[in-house]
């Protein structure tokens, strides 16, 4: 993803907050009239580099209005203020999302001080440094992480509201039944006949289950 690009005015508005002394860089500054512009410039900016799209969840939300969209912090701000503005920090999430994950820390080593500019430096899918479909697929609503990464965003973030929320559910619903066909499908090495009979078994099953 492309990082932003400040205009010279927001330049100078970050310049100034990253000159402060420690004490004085504050996550809630974020907040203030001050950074409004750069608030804008930045959502603006990452609305329409992801498409409309959520980061974590890759909703289509098709509004470019700022108040829908929250700035994120993939690195909390609150716990890393001095990051606050790096571009590789930042993208816009859904408020759901952006709600469910929080201030809860993603990276893998706190003690570093410098900014974490590598994949194998996050617990979870980084919208700059890793490829979402590597980590994550979805099959409607249902989603399904595929590697370590996936499954601390999928956690951190909530990820299982959707198909929770379709299925009118507070937990995961289980069908053991359908369990081992749902995993050949999903699996990227079944052959085709593989694919063929657990597609069958899955009609076969859906076809003994009550409407009601």
């Amino acid at each position: 993803m492309r990082p932003v690009q400040y205009s010279r005015a927001s330049q100078a508005i970050v310049d100034a907050f990253e000159a402060r002394s420690g004490d004085q860089q504050v996550g809630s500054y974020w907040g203030d009239d001050e950074a409004s512009e750069v608030r804008k410039e930045i959502k603006d900016h990452y609305i329409s580099e992801q498409k409309r799209r959520c980061c974590y969840c890759t909703v289509l939300i098709p509004t470019d209005h700022n108040g829908v969209w929250d700035g994120e912090h993939v690195i909390s701000r609150h716990g890393a203020a001095r990051f606050m503005f790096k571009p590789e920090n930042l993208a816009i999430s859904c408020k759901d999302c952006n709600g469910a994950k929080r201030e809860k820390e993603v990276r893998r080593n706190t003690a570093r001080v410098s900014f974490p500019d590598k994949s194998e430096h996050y617990l979870i899918v980084h919208p700059h440094f890793d490829e979402y479909p590597e980590h994550i697929r979805w099959v409607g609503n249902v989603v399904y992480p595929t590697s370590r990464k996936g499954i601390a965003t999928v956690a951190m973030c909530d990820l299982h509201r959707y198909g929770l929320n379709e299925a009118g559910a507070s937990v995961v619903p289980t069908h053991h039944a359908m369990d081992h066909q749902i995993g050949v499908l999903l699996n990227p090495q079944a052959d085709l006949t593989e694919m063929k009979l657990a597609i069958a078994a899955a009609k076969s099953y859906l076809e003994t289950v009550s409407q009601e």
